[in-house]
């Protein structure tokens, strides 16, 4: 149930070159690094997507979020930003994401970094 590595978008994600915010990290602890080297925590990166303080974001609101923060989900993640937001939507354990990431999907999305050398990230000051 975990994503974690860039095996997942196959080899082309792997041979992709590396734009100016590369971290060197592929998947969660790729993006995870770049936010809170953006935002200072993964609280905060949310909260600013979150720009309308409706505790949940939509697919315009990440997208506009990774373009404003000049992050380029596919060189951090392997995969696209449509791809990545489906998953947090359902990262939950739902099969059917309600269409938005909420507080609770961020969290547990983010989770995943928990045992891992990353998972400092996750202690970041909000």
């Amino acid at each position: 149930q975990g994503w974690y590595a860039p095996e997942a978008a196959g080899a082309a994600a792997a041979e992709a070159p590396k734009a100016k915010e590369s971290t060197g990290f592929k998947g969660v602890e790729g993006l995870a690094r770049a936010l809170v080297d953006k935002c200072g925590s993964l609280e905060r990166a949310f909260a600013s997507f979150d720009y309308n303080n409706q505790k949940r974001l939509t697919r315009t609101q990440w997208e506009t979020g990774m373009l404003v923060l000049h992050l380029d989900c596919e060189d951090l993640c392997g995969i696209t930003l449509k791809q990545l937001f489906k998953m947090m939507t359902t990262f939950d354990g739902s099969r059917t994401g309600t269409g938005a990431v909420t507080l609770e999907n961020w969290t547990a999305f983010f989770s995943q970094l928990k045992g891992t050398d990353a998972a400092d990230l996750l202690e970041q000051d909000p």
